[in-house]
């Protein structure tokens, strides 16, 4: 499939190819000269089995992001070396209280983690209005 061919016009024909309507729609406006204009500055390169580029930076889609049409902040890209990831470590509690009627020792765990960039100009994002 050459998604740099899906424009405005024929968009709908290519569903049920594995896009939704919505990145379909996004992907149309991105390659319109005419609408979203993005494709004349920018450079989409499709890599099958792999993440896409955009400006040599590979793209990830957030999945759990409802919708690319609700001004989330739904694609990143740019140099994921930058992005730092710290754990608080596994914490585990125990209660032999609360289910006590049961005769059962009750166990919970949390496992915190928070990302953060080194420097944050490195990765981008695209929000749809």
């Amino acid at each position: 499939m050459d998604v740099q061919a899906i424009d405005m016009t024929n968009w709908m024909t290519y569903s049920g190819l594995g896009f939704t309507a919505e990145e379909l729609e996004g992907l149309a406006l991105f390659n319109d000269e005419s609408k979203g204009m993005c494709a004349l500055c920018h450079v989409l390169d499709p890599v099958v089995g792999g993440p896409d580029r955009l400006l040599g930076y590979e793209v990830y889609e957030n999945p759990a992001v409802e919708s690319l049409a609700t001004g989330n902040k739904s694609v990143f890209f740019g140099h994921w070396g930058s992005v730092k990831v710290a754990t608080t470590g596994l914490d585990v509690a125990t209660s032999a209280d609360y289910a006590f009627n049961e005769d059962e020792t009750t166990y919970r765990f949390v496992y915190r983690l928070g990302a953060g960039l080194t420097h944050g100009s490195h990765i981008k994002f695209i929000e749809m209005a």
